[in-house]
This record gives structure tokens, sequence and C-alpha cells, in this order.
């Protein structure tokens, strides 16, 4: 599989399948799975804001501009995307 930013300049790509956000190390740069705040499978909560949400980790989006999102599914199936500031560990 190829890395979808630098096209397979990388060696290691993250994420299961082509629904995932696939990333190579190359790309990563500086940002690597010991830095994030949450890691695949956690179960996580939303804080603040007018409503509750509750899941796992399901994917981790690294952003062109090199923040970091979370995918969230529910026991629903819904997606939610949120940054780590929104999230604590459940």
């Amino acid at each position: 599989m190829k890395c979808l930013i630098c096209k397979g300049k990388g060696y290691i790509v993250y994420g299961e399948g082509p629904q995932d956000n696939i990333m190579c190390e190359y790309c990563m740069g500086s940002t690597n799975q010991l830095e994030l705040k949450f890691e695949r499978g956690d179960k996580v909560k939303k804080v603040g804001g007018d409503y509750t949400y509750e899941g796992s980790v399901r994917s981790i989006i690294h952003k062109r501009s090199g923040q970091i999102r979370f995918v969230v599914e529910d026991d629903r199936g819904m997606l939610f995307i949120f940054n780590d500031t929104s999230l604590v560990k459940a």
C-alpha cells in the first residue's frame, strides 16, 4: 500500500485498509504514535459543549497542516472527528 501523501517515499504505513487515512513514517515526520494522546481502539468521550458522545478511536488523521484529528465511532456506528482537546479517555 502506498502513502496517500507522498505516494510511496516512505516504507511503513499506518492503517488497516482503504477506508483509513494511510500515511507513511516519512510523511508523519516528528508526529509519531508515541506523541499521540490516544491510540486506535481507545475508549474516549467528548468533553465540553452542549452534547455528549462516547465511542472508540477508529482512525487517526494527520492533516497536511500537521494537526491531528481522531475519528471516533459510537455504538450506533456514527462517526465524528475530534481534536485531542475535545476528548478524554472513558
